[in-house]
């Protein structure tokens, strides 16, 4: 029973992640409002433009770009994080 019940919480929490956050999406959204191109922002994060596509594209970046991004943006997409972790464990 118990057994079941741990599966079941696993698979529980795999639906959940399964809606997990593309945070490139949120940066691109983000790059649009503020009437800027990727090619700006790798220029202002020091990386090549065609990594920084790709790394938008696969969805997560690494804490130490992020960081930069939202610096240069003027936007906390840590945030966008912590409101996915708070809405699937309910805790803020």
């Amino acid at each position: 029973m118990v057994v079941i019940l741990c599966i079941e919480l696993l698979n529980m929490e795999k639906i959940e992640y399964e809606k997990k956050l593309n945070i490139g999406n949120e940066i691109r959204k983000e790059l649009i409002i503020q009437n800027r191109t990727t090619a700006w922002l790798a220029e202002n994060v020091d990386i090549d433009r065609s990594n920084l596509n790709k790394l938008l594209k696969k969805g997560h970046l690494k804490c130490d770009l992020l960081s930069d991004i939202s610096i240069v943006l003027k936007k906390d997409f840590f945030k966008y994080y912590s409101d996915q972790f708070s809405e699937i464990t309910g805790k803020r």
